[in-house]
């Protein structure tokens, strides 16, 4: 991995960052001086240790952009290495000030930390990063959750809507900002329209997708991956957290612990000899890992398949389809079609781990391994029919 390094105030000017990323450069010869360039600022930045938090945390020294220097930058940090870090007045804190905080109260013991965290990322730090959260105002937040709309979508700008909500009541709570810029701001306003979605694979589509995937160009891992959540209707944060130790080839069982689940329910799927072969293949991409994916992004799978319904330069995609497939169509395809395989409902809900309800939760304490393996085997090979389709066809052209 390159480090980036910045030894004079020339070659700091000189750094740049694109709109909407951030780069951190060492400044060479003062251990522990960093500074964070983007397109608004170039602060410098240290952790030091505060005894009253009792653990180190990340300090702004100053902009350089305002026109601070680094040897006045490296005097301050020596300052505060001597003599501790001066709290700052509440109405100057900005959100590096709080983040580290907000992220250890609120966001640490979430199910999926990583999902808040890529939100504050994208949108929410670099709104805020330069502005004093007492000085932010409504209006800024509204238009910057309609920009988010207008180019990333419903989700994203419904999500960040909620986190920014989040934050500023934490912040009022805790005695670090004196008001609430998002009390007046609500999904109701911005009219955001309804999530549901019941998008899956057509059986026509089947083949479309297993040759895009097959002629790409992306990560082998992620082209196994897309293969296993079709056949096994597990959700992709469960693949990406899965461990080697919790599959066992010989009995054909992967066990999924109960902290890896939406549901804190632990559950076991019988495996097809497909998709013990596929895991075959994970094993020796990722040999020495513990994990079955490796060490992959989380957004791996979601951006190949993105990545293959993206139009390249002549205006043609790799996967062309009517409507959009996302990660979580590949579950739902695999609940489609074990009922279009007629497999009874109460076996479908265990095979992807739902709370039954009602009479179904009758058959709640049952594993039903003998029903899911039929079911599980029965879609493995429908879907390899499926696919078999579109070679069977090119064949009978080409003769």
């Amino acid at each position: 991995m390159t480090t980036n390094i910045v030894t004079t105030d020339l070659q700091l000017a000189n750094a740049k960052a694109p709109a909407g990323k951030r780069i951190d450069y060492k400044i060479k010869n003062h251990p522990g001086l960093s500074v964070r360039v983007s397109s608004r600022s170039k602060k410098f930045r240290s952790k030091v240790y505060c005894s009253k938090k009792k653990r180190r945390i990340t300090i702004t020294l100053g902009d350089a952009t305002k026109g601070m220097m680094i040897s006045e930058a490296a005097m301050k940090l020596a300052e505060i290495k001597t003599n501790g870090p001066t709290p700052k007045p509440s109405d100057q804190l900005t959100i590096s000030d709080v983040l580290d905080d907000f992220y250890l109260a609120q966001v640490s013991k979430l199910k999926r930390p990583e999902t808040v965290k890529d939100i504050f990322k994208r949108f929410i730090i670099p709104l805020l990063e330069n502005t004093a959260l007492n000085a932010v105002e409504t209006y800024l937040l509204s238009q910057e959750v309609e920009r988010i709309r207008a180019h990333n979508g419903e989700e994203p700008a419904r999500k960040t809507l909620c986190y920014l909500s989040k934050l500023f009541k934490w912040c009022k709570a805790t005695g670090r900002t004196k008001s609430n810029p998002t009390a007046e701001l609500s999904g109701e306003i911005f009219k955001f329209e309804k999530a549901e979605r019941d998008r899956h694979l057509s059986n026509e589509e089947v083949p479309v997708l297993f040759k895009a995937v097959k002629n790409s160009s992306i990560d082998v891992r992620s082209k196994i991956a897309i293969n296993l959540l079709l056949r096994t209707g597990v959700r992709s944060g469960e693949l990406l957290a899965a461990k080697w130790a919790d599959v066992n080839l010989n009995t054909e069982i992967w066990l999924i612990p109960a902290e890896n689940t939406k549901t804190n329910q632990s559950y076991s799927i019988p495996l097809s000899p497909q998709i013990c072969d596929l895991f075959l293949q994970l094993k020796h991409v990722t040999e020495g890992s513990e994990l079955v994916m490796g060490s992959i992004s989380r957004l791996a799978i979601t951006r190949a398949l993105t990545r293959l319904q993206q139009s390249n330069k002549s205006g043609l995609r790799q996967l062309a389809m009517n409507s959009k497939l996302n990660v979580h169509d590949l579950r739902r395809s695999f609940v489609t079609f074990l009922n279009e395989l007629g497999v009874a409902p109460h076996i479908v809900e265990k095979m992807v781990n739902h709370k039954l309800q009602g009479v179904m939760a009758i058959y709640n304490h049952a594993e039903l391994l003998e029903e899911r393996k039929a079911a599980i085997c029965l879609l493995s090979d429908t879907i390899d029919s499926l696919a078999a389709c579109e070679q069977e066809a090119r064949d009978a052209k080409s003769a």
